[in-house]
């Protein structure tokens, strides 16, 4: 049996052509609602994690309507933080800018610029004589211990 891989659009997704039905229809309603919140949809729906996680895996529509509810997470955190910036919020401020205007240098990194070349300068010969002389001071060093 071939699986047929199901991809649907963001348009199919929207909540006014959902191709889900009863419970599952309602428990991918409730998860949007509480943006991912397994436990409080189940008991809200009335249905055991156990069944959202069979239903995950045994139906791919539902899966990927699952799956997609990271997209209205992003959106309500996206929302509240604008809300924060609305309200002048120096913090929310700032983090959106470190966020979104790296190209203008809002950036915590510090980036350093080298010009020239490095040179190679270390004799693998000269490296090991000398490590060879630590060796065998740490061998003597051990010895009157």
């Amino acid at each position: 049996m071939v699986k047929k891989e199901i991809e649907l659009s963001k348009s199919e997704l929207a909540l006014n052509e959902i191709n889900l039905k009863g419970k599952k229809k309602a428990f991918y309603l409730s998860m949007i609602k509480n943006l991912g919140n397994i436990a409080k949809s189940c008991i809200e729906i009335g249905i055991s994690r156990e069944l959202h996680y069979y239903w995950k895996r045994t139906d791919p529509v539902y899966k990927q309507y699952i799956d997609n509810i990271n997209d209205y997470q992003l959106d309500f955190y996206e929302n509240a933080l604008h809300i924060l910036i609305q309200d002048k919020n120096p913090s929310a401020t700032i983090f959106a800018l470190k966020c979104k205007g790296k190209s203008r240098g809002w950036v915590e990194k510090n980036e350093i610029e080298l010009s020239g070349g490095v040179e190679n300068t270390l004799n693998a010969d000269a490296f090991f004589m000398a490590w060879n002389k630590v060796n065998k001071k740490e061998e003597k060093d051990d010895e009157f211990s």
